[in-house]
């Protein structure tokens, strides 16, 4: 079987793992004088760097903001959104870097690994927020209770989308350049078995090519290919599901408030 063949029936198949596809494609740039397609396996093998830009499919959308306080005499709320105000008004600075899409950076082994270590998280993930960042959150939210931890949800599917994205753009690049030779993949490291020009518009095509809104899959996530003129003002994204879910929690806000030992556990 031709190495052309072979990486599209592993793209094809649940019983190879990505990594060793990705091996396998570089194997298929180094004969084709490819570095834009070695440099791309490279960062999916081993994870994009802190300054590196990433592909599009790789910008996913976080859920709501969820925490836990503590108030005194064991007073604590636990597991409860947190709306977007209260970040603004606790960080102004810096509220949109922990409530943005996050670029996400790890290798496409770490992405697997995640999903395979998370067999009962109903298929979300959470993404913590560092200790020095929920500490601003303290008296913020709730009076007198502090924030002893805070996150955002990630849906699995999230991270699968990584994965499948690879695997197809994999697929239709191998199936693009058999077009052209099936035999490129036997090629010499001397040879030219397709002229780059080709082979360089066959990677633009498949491998820079825009992919469909990253958060098409589900309800509780920013929708960032389209924006309506009162986000484009403010320059940020809205999400309606959250928004909703947040006037639900704003609306129990309003009402005669709790004292501390309303929350006792």
């Amino acid at each position: 079987m031709s190495l052309l063949r072979e990486i599209q029936q592993d793209a094809t198949s649940k019983d190879v793992s990505t990594s060793n596809l990705l091996r396998k494609t570089k194997l298929l740039a180094r004969r084709l004088h490819s570095k834009e397609l070695e440099n791309w396996i490279n960062s999916e093998l081993n994870g994009y760097g802190d300054e590196d830009d990433v592909p599009d499919y790789r910008i996913i959308s976080r859920g709501m903001i969820y925490g836990d306080f503590s108030g005194a005499f064991g007073a604590g709320i636990r597991n409860t959104p947190i709306p977007l105000m209260n970040i603004f008004a606790a960080m102004p600075l810096d509220w949109k870097k922990w409530t943005e899409p996050i670029k996400w950076k790890v290798s496409i082994s770490e992405c697997e690994s995640i999903l395979k270590s998370n067999p009962g998280g109903n298929g979300m993930l959470k993404s913590p927020w560092p200790a020095d960042i929920y500490n601003k959150l303290d008296f913020k939210v709730y009076d007198n209770m502090t924030c002893v931890q805070a996150w955002a949800f990630i849906r699995e599917s999230k991270i699968e989308g990584i994965i499948d994205t690879v695997k197809t753009r994999i697929l239709n690049f191998a199936m693009d350049i058999e077009e052209e030779n099936p035999d490129a993949g036997e090629a010499g490291l001397k040879d030219e078995p397709v002229p780059q020009q080709v082979v360089t518009n066959a990677f633009n095509n498949t491998f820079n090519a825009p992919v469909g809104n990253v958060a098409s899959g589900g309800s509780n996530f920013t929708q960032t290919a389209t924006m309506t003129p009162i986000d484009k003002q403010l320059n940020i994204n809205v999400d309606m599901a959250q928004f909703a879910e947040e006037l639900k929690f704003l609306r129990a806000k309003i009402a005669p408030k709790a004292t501390e030992s309303d929350h006792y556990r």
